[in-house]
């Protein structure tokens, strides 16, 4: 049989043009397949929805009561997806759609289950809430937990050691949460923990790190920096402790750094130790830290590269100008652009707590009282208690021992509360949503 050499060129031709670079592609196909929706056994507030699709892509899912108004982060690119739904309601209809490219799946409702350890009822006024919070409500036990705009409690683990639970905060990996069990008795402990707990309320990771004290930040790569106690001849002051995610520990700053006991004395003589840091926030722009410190009556920050004090604000060992009024035995705070508010415990007349607001000049070194928030009837919170502000201008303040969380317009007056009798509360940090660990506030 005889081969035509036209027929020959021309198909060859035709081969090349269909495999050039101007030659139709077929889109990738994204369309979600088996979509499905599973309520966790172990945390039935939190739903883990799986998908696939024929070829690779990045998908996530929007959700909510009835409107879908939250969504999950993306999964990664492939052809096996899974997204979690976490902070739902207890005992509610959740519709949620799979969004994967261009394609979308039919809208879907799952039902929530129970919360696994019995939570208390908040009573909620006021115009309403849109972050949510977590803290741990402090009883016998401890119950980090997670608090919805609607002022429900979505998420709830039980802890069941001896140390107390001051903080609890968001894995800045959006796996779960993660917090520490310090004190005992008010006492240093060898048997305090750092916990990590997976949305599932599994623990994770159990890390041991002697003698831990009130709080603790997360920094971008996992590595958690607490305070401790230290001792130096004699004498009980603070540090900071670096806990790589492996658990491998070191010392990062010491108070006796900067500040000398005979020169910079304690301000509570009922008490035996130096400074009784209290309170830790991490300032990611500036890879530092600021310290509270109980006892002085100070707040200090510190470089954590080099450990370097720059500044200190108030009591004994402050080296910033403060005018129009002081703080005494503070918790927590919360600095951003030129201002400062410190929850002061026992700084008003009378037993009364309130939070202050700075004017804060760093470069010059000067602070002054700008405002002041109490509530109405006033409140005592002798330990704990912490202000945010937030973006439009609000104060959140948590009134620890009273069991109650406030927050409040720029004028002071309130917008919305939330009460918890019988609790006491422990610091807070308020999120977008819990699902997107990065939208703290």
């Amino acid at each position: 049989m005889r081969t035509d050499p036209l027929r020959i060129l021309l198909g060859g031709l035709l081969l090349a043009a269909c495999s050039g670079d101007d030659a139709p592609v077929a889109p990738p196909d994204t369309t979600p397949l088996d979509v499905e929706a599973v309520v966790s056994p172990t945390m039935p507030t939190v739903v883990t929805v799986r998908w696939r699709t024929a070829d690779p892509s990045v998908g996530y899912v929007t959700f909510g009561e009835g409107a879908l108004d939250r969504y999950t982060l993306e999964t990664p690119e492939g052809t096996e997806h899974e997204a979690k739904l976490v902070a739902l309601a207890p005992l509610t209809d959740i519709s949620y759609q799979v969004v994967s490219g261009e394609e979308l799946s039919d809208e879907a409702i799952v039902t929530t289950g129970d919360l696994p350890v019995p939570a208390p009822e908040i009573v909620v006024s006021g115009e309403g809430q849109d972050r949510f919070t977590v803290l741990t409500l402090l009883d016998d036990y401890a119950h980090p937990v997670v608090i919805d705009p609607q002022g429900r409690i979505v998420w709830v683990h039980d802890d069941t050691r001896p140390g107390q639970v001051f903080r609890a905060r968001l894995s800045v990996d959006g796996s779960g949460l993660v917090y520490s069990s310090t004190l005992e008795a008010g006492l240093p402990s060898d048997d305090s923990v750092l916990v990590r707990v997976s949305w599932e309320g599994e623990e994770t990771q159990v890390l041991n790190v002697p003698k831990l004290s009130h709080d603790f930040a997360e920094l971008p790569d996992g590595t958690l920096v607490t305070l401790a106690s230290d001792w130096r001849g004699g004498v009980e002051g603070n540090k900071l402790v670096a806990v790589s995610p492996d658990g491998t520990t070191s010392d990062l700053w010491s108070a006796f750094d900067c500040l000398d006991p005979a020169t910079h004395p304690s301000r509570d003589p009922t008490r035996d130790d130096w400074t009784h840091t209290n309170a830790l926030d991490y300032l990611p722009e500036e890879d530092a830290f600021i310290v509270g410190m109980r006892n002085l009556n100070t707040l200090v920050y510190v470089e954590r590269a080099t450990g370097a004090c720059r500044w200190g604000l108030g009591g004994s060992g402050g080296d910033v100008a403060v005018s129009g009024g002081s703080f005494i035995h503070q918790h927590q705070f919360h600095r951003f652009d030129d201002r400062l508010l410190v929850f002061d415990n026992d700084g008003a007349v009378g037993s009364v707590s309130r939070v202050l607001e700075f004017s804060f000049d760093e470069a010059a070194k000067t602070a002054t009282v700008i405002g002041e928030f109490r509530t109405d009837p006033p409140v005592y919170s002798f330990i704990l208690g912490d202000a945010y502000r937030h973006p439009n201008g609000d104060t959140q303040i948590t009134w620890a021992t009273a069991g109650l969380i406030d927050r409040l317009r720029p004028d002071g007056t309130r917008r919305w509360r939330a009460e918890l009798p019988g609790y006491v509360l422990s610091f807070s940090e308020t999120y977008v949503d819990p699902g997107r660990p990065g939208s703290l506030e």
